[in-house]
Order: C-alpha cells, then sequence, then structure tokens
C-alpha cells in the first residue's frame, strides 16, 4: 500500500529487447545512463539458470515430500479466485498455447522461443533460450476466440474463426481482425524461476 491506496497490478511480460521494439515500438525502457558504471549485461549469478533440485528444503532441514516441481522449475503463474495456478514453461514449449478457464474467465497462456535466460551464464546473451509468455482474456467483443500454434512461425498463433495471426501478446498481426479491434486484454501474471 502507498498512502493507504492499495496500487492495481498491471501485466509486465518479461520479454526479449527485439519483441519488445518489434511489439510496442513505442514502448519505454530505463536507461543505462545512470551515472554509475556497472555491468548491466551481465549475470552476478551465473549457473543459477540450470541448478536443479528436486524438493524444498525447510529452515529445519528437512525436504518438504513435495516433489510435483522442482523448486527451479521455470513457471507462468495466474491468479485464480482464491488461489495461484503455475504453469511450467516446459508443458508450454511443448503446447505453446494452452486454454484455461479461470476465476470464470477463458484465457490463453502463449509461450514462444527468443528471450535468453538471465540467470544462466555470465553476459546474458549467452544464456538459453527460455521464451516468453503471454497470458491474455480469450474474449473478443463478447466472443470466445480458440487459437492453435501457427506450425510456420514460431512466433504466431492462428484463431480457428477467422485465420487471423496473433502475437504472444495477444495483438493480431495479419488477417480480417487487423486494426482497431485486434487486441486482447493481457493479463496479470508472473515469470518465476
Amino acid at each position: 500500500m502507498v498512502g493507504g491506496v492499495r496500487l492495481e497490478p498491471l501485466p509486465a511480460p518479461l520479454v526479449s529487447w527485439g519483441h519488445l521494439k518489434e511489439s510496442f515500438p513505442a514502448g519505454l525502457v530505463l536507461s543505462r545512463l545512470t551515472g554509475i558504471v556497472f555491468p548491466y549485461a551481465e549475470n552476478p549469478y551465473s549457473g543459477y539458470g540450470s541448478f536443479e533440485q528436486p524438493t524444498v528444503s525447510g529452515i529445519d532441514g528437512e525436504t518438504s515430500g513435495d516433489d510435483r516441481l522442482s523448486v527451479f522449475v521455470r513457471v507462468v503463474t495466474i491468479e485464480a479466485g482464491t488461489g495461484v495456478v503455475a504453469y511450467p514453461l516446459s508443458a508450454l514449449r511443448e503446447k505453446r498455447v494452452i486454454e484455461e478457464e479461470r476465476g470464470g474467465h477463458p484465457l490463453e497462456v502463449f509461450w514462444t522461443p527468443g528471450a535468453k535466460s538471465a540467470l544462466d551464464q555470465v553476459v546474458v546473451d549467452d544464456g538459453r533460450d527460455v521464451g516468453l509468455t503471454g497470458v491474455c482474456e480469450r474474449r473478443l467483443n463478447g466472443e470466445l476466440i480458440v487459437f492453435q500454434s501457427d506450425p510456420d512461425d514460431a512466433q504466431a498463433f492462428i484463431d480457428l474463426g477467422t485465420e487471423s495471426t496473433w502475437t504472444v501478446f495477444g495483438r493480431v498481426v495479419s488477417g480480417p481482425l487487423t486494426g482497431g479491434e485486434g487486441q486482447l486484454e493481457l493479463l496479470v501474471h508472473g515469470n518465476h524461476r
């Protein structure tokens, strides 16, 4: 809370610089010109991104016995009702698009390749491709949209109703829905490691 007012979360997907420039050409970024010399493109935690641990350890050193996911698996999370739902990026990488209904809202979870891990290598640009995600409301003007991954373009999705082509951010880039109304509502979600 700030001054007694609860701030409203905004969608803030993790994206590559190339995807930001292409999808949001008027987007703003923080400048590296801060007056402080700092190696912003370097990772002080090299190797952390590829570290695997099978179980969660408690403060007392005992394992939790919960082996559903390693604590180091990359996931996309969405708040749903009173809980949080997590989707492993490995499952998203395989399917590229997952249709869900959470909290009474039909939604789509998208994944595309093209974002490097900031935690693998000393130089961030040398990190492995972990991909980027978008989570969108699946309704446009009250109509449900059904998506499939584009077999010819790893960065695109096709809606089966109009055969329009969409980005991971729920934006139409070609087809009948191109123009003013071709944007799904991007939902608040988390990308976690």
